[in-house]
């Protein structure tokens, strides 16, 4: 149990006096229609993953992103895409995928930590991943990810990561560029030393999401940290899968999953309470 010291450390190093109240948060919300469609546990025994991924304006991606969810050795996914207001293409590379992914339309654009709180809430998976919508996963991640998450309970599972940067007019996978972080180590000690790891990597067993609050959807910058830290201090875990490979696209200064400004101020508090 992490200690009130810790997480008066936690507070100051998010901007915040030591003890005070972060701010209120959306509350993540499930459609009461689709909690009655929960499925039951796979014939696998291991269960479902939803693979949720938020979408703004990236058509030259979005169809690759997909089709390594396709193509997972893991046999029981669903996969949510979810539109957050693109004006590109996006939404017509999507529907190529028709019977094959669940599509849904966020209405106008607001933000990334929507979209994923969005198709979380639809999602009938005893897992989540959000997957942004350039970044892909290898064929054996999930089924790693899967296996590692049911080895202890209240473990969040992580594959390796690399990046892929734009090189020589394609891209390439390149190390990352921060250390995988310990599993035998304090949790949070190792993502506030800069281990730490994106979404991409990550599989959530649901109830250890839902007993975050989910994304918070006032954060533009630095989000998914927000959210692992909020589960670390509720005693979660992380745990290391002996295979898979997540990986995260590098587009420098630009983001193209959240349609937000990101050098507005709000981008700017944002990380100075993360």
């Amino acid at each position: 149990m992490i200690s009130k010291v810790l997480r008066s450390c936690l507070s100051v190093l998010a901007g915040a006096p030591a003890g005070a109240a972060a701010g209120p948060m959306p509350p993540l919300h499930r459609d009461r229609e689709e909690e009655s469609r929960r499925l039951p546990p796979s014939k696998t025994g291991n269960g479902k993953v939803s693979v949720v991924i938020p979408c703004y304006n990236a058509e030259d991606f979005v169809g690759a992103t997909v089709q390594s969810v396709l193509e997972q050795t893991y046999p029981d996914v669903e996969i949510l895409v979810v539109d957050d207001g693109s004006t590109d293409g996006s939404r017509e590379v999507i529907r190529r995928f028709a019977g094959r992914v669940r599509e849904i339309d966020s209405g106008t654009n607001r933000g990334g930590s929507h979209a994923r709180n969005r198709g979380a809430a639809l999602a009938v998976g005893e897992f989540l991943m959000f997957l942004d919508s350039d970044d892909v996963i290898a064929p054996d991640t999930l089924a790693g990810l899967v296996e590692a998450a049911g080895q202890g309970a209240d473990s969040i599972a992580f594959c390796e990561w690399d990046r892929l940067r734009s090189r020589d007019g394609g891209w390439r996978a390149e190390p990352a560029d921060a250390a995988l972080p310990d599993p035998d180590a304090d949790p949070l000690g190792e993502w506030l030393g800069m281990r730490w790891l994106p979404p991409c990597a990550v599989l959530w067993p649901r109830q250890l999401f839902e007993r975050t609050g989910g994304w918070d959807e006032n954060l533009t910058y630095n989000d998914d940290g927000d959210l692992m830290m909020r589960a670390f201090l509720n005693g979660d875990r992380l745990r290391r899968a002996e295979y898979g490979r997540a990986h995260y696209r590098d587009h420098g200064a630009a983001r193209i999953t959240v349609g937000t400004d990101l050098s507005s101020t709000r981008r700017v508090r944002s990380g100075i309470r993360v």
